[in-house]
C-alpha cells in the first residue's frame, strides 16, 4: 500500500508542477509537508477503505485535468470520466473536491464547442459503466454508511467539524477514538486549520469583488468547502472521511502563494517549519497505539487457539477478525457480527464449520456484552474465549443465514 500511496505522490508533485508552470521550488516544498504530514502516517500503509486507492485516482484525474496540450482532448476527458468512476467505486469522498477543478477545465476549453465535447466525452465515460452498476446492485453490500439530509443531523455535525478536522490532520485516531496528539502533530493541525480558516476570507474578497485572476484560487477554497460539506449527511462524522481535505489545502495554497508575495513571504518561514515538525511527528508516530493487543500478544493467542485444535473463531471485535486471519497467515479462519462480510468465503468456512460440529471459539471483551449470560468461558491475553458456543446465544450477536 505504501508503494501505491508513493505513486500517488508522484502524480501529485506533477500536478503542483503544471500548477506552477514548471518551476519546483514551491511543488518541492508542498509534497515533502504533504508527505511528512500526521494525517497520512498510518493511512499510508493502511489497506482499507479505498483511500489509497481513491487518492492515487485523484492525483492522476488532476494530472490529465492540467495537462496543457489541447491534442486529443476529449480523449482524455473520456479516460477521466472513467477515472471518477473509479474514484466513486473506490471512495467518493475525494470527488467533490474535484469538481470545481473539472468545472475550471471545461471553462477554459477555449470554445463552447471543445467544452461540449469534452463534457459529453465525460458522459459517456460515465454511461459504460451503467450495465456493471446495475449488475454490482445485485451482489451483497457488506457496509454503507448511514446518512440523512434532515437539518438537525446536518447541524450537529457541522457542530463537530473543527474537531473531526483536528483530528483528522493529527492522524492520532482511530475509527471515532481520539488520543492525545504528540506536540509537533498537533502543531501541523492547528497550522493547517488556521491556513483553512485564511483562505475563506480570501476567496469571498475575490468573488464580492470580482478579482481578475483569482477563479483559479476561489474555485480551489471551494473544493475544500465542498469536500467539507459532503460529510454533513453521515450519521457520524468520522475523522478520516476528512483525509482528502489536506491535499486539496495544498493545492489551494499553492494557487494562492505563486501570485501573492505575502503568501511568499509566509511560507518562507511556515514550510521548513511544517517539514521539520512533519519530519519529527513521523518519528514519535512509531509510538502510536489504538489496540490492546500487539504482534507478540496475537502470536500467545493464536498459539493457543491452535493448541485447543481451534481453527475457526467468532469475533465481537470487528478489528480482531482481521488481525487473527492476518497474524496467524489464515491458519485460523475468522468471521465478525454481519453477513456476508468484507470476504464472504470466511463466514461461510466458519459457519460451515461450526454447523457441522468442529472446534469453534467465540472471543469477546466483556465490556461488550454485560448484560448477558456468557460465564462459560476462559481468559486469555485480555480477551474472554467461549469453546463451542451455544447456538442460542450466538444468534443474539451473530447474524446467520437461514
Amino acid at each position: 500500500m505504501l508503494l501505491l500511496w508513493t505513486l500517488g505522490i508522484v502524480f501529485m508533485f506533477k500536478v503542483f508542477l503544471q500548477i506552477n508552470n514548471g518551476k519546483t521550488g514551491l511543488p518541492f516544498v508542498l509534497i515533502l509537508i504533504f508527505i511528512f504530514c500526521p494525517a497520512w502516517a498510518e493511512w499510508a500503509m493502511k489497506a482499507r477503505g479505498g483511500y489509497i486507492t481513491s487518492f492515487v485516482l485523484s492525483a492522476v484525474f488532476l494530472n490529465l485535468l492540467f495537462y496543457e496540450s489541447t491534442k486529443y482532448t476529449p480523449l482524455r476527458y473520456l479516460f477521466m470520466g472513467l477515472l471518477s468512476i473509479l474514484i466513486y467505486e473506490s471512495q467518493p469522498l475525494w470527488l467533490p473536491g474535484l469538481a470545481p477543478f473539472l468545472f475550471y477545465a471545461l471553462y477554459k476549453s477555449g470554445s463552447l464547442n471543445r467544452a461540449i465535447n469534452n463534457v459529453l466525452a465525460f458522459i459517456t465515460a460515465c454511461s459504460l459503466v451503467v450495465p456493471f452498476y446495475i449488475y454490482k446492485n445485485g451482489l451483497p453490500h457488506y457496509y454503507n454508511p448511514e446518512y440523512s439530509f434532515g437539518m438537525k443531523q446536518i447541524i450537529s455535525n457541522f457542530k463537530v467539524i473543527p474537531a473531526a478536522l483536528y483530528s483528522s490532520l493529527h492522524g492520532h485516531y482511530f475509527t471515532t477514538q481520539m488520543f492525545a496528539p504528540d506536540f509537533f502533530s498537533s502543531l501541523i493541525a492547528y497550522t493547517f486549520l488556521f491556513i483553512i480558516l485564511g483562505l475563506l476570507p480570501v476567496a469571498i474578497y475575490n468573488v464580492a469583488t470580482r478579482k481578475q485572476g483569482s477563479m483559479l484560487f476561489n474555485l480551489s477554497v471551494l473544493s475544500i468547502a465542498l469536500t467539507i460539506i459532503c460529510v454533513l449527511p453521515f450519521k457520524e462524522v468520522q475523522h478520516r472521511y476528512l483525509l482528502p481535505v489536506i491535499g486539496y489545502v495544498l493545492l489551494a495554497i499553492l494557487i494562492f502563494t505563486k501570485t501573492s508575495p505575502a503568501g511568499q513571504r509566509f511560507f518562507r518561514i511556515a514550510g521548513p517549519v511544517l517539514i521539520t515538525a512533519g519530519i519529527i511527528s513521523l518519528i514519535l508516530f512509531k509510538d502510536f497505539r489504538y489496540s490492546t493487543m500487539q504482534k507478540g500478544k496475537f502470536g500467545q493467542l493464536i498459539g493457543h487457539l491452535l493448541s485447543k485444535d481451534v481453527h475457526y473463531v467468532y469475533c465481537a471485535d470487528y478489528m480482531l477478525t482481521y488481525q487473527l486471519l492476518f497474524y496467524s497467515k489464515e491458519h485460523i479462519i475468522a468471521r465478525d457480527r454481519t453477513l456476508p462480510g468484507r470476504y464472504p468465503a470466511y463466514s461461510n468456512a466458519v459457519d460451515s464449520a461450526y454447523k457441522n460440529g468442529l472446534k469453534t471459539a467465540f472471543i469477546f471483551n466483556e465490556l461488550q456484552f454485560t448484560n448477558m449470560d456468557l460465564h462459560e468461558r476462559t481468559q486469555f491475553n485480555g480477551y474472554l474465549i467461549m469453546f463451542d458456543p451455544p447456538r442460542n446465544k450466538m444468534e443474539r450477536i451473530f447474524q446467520f443465514n437461514k
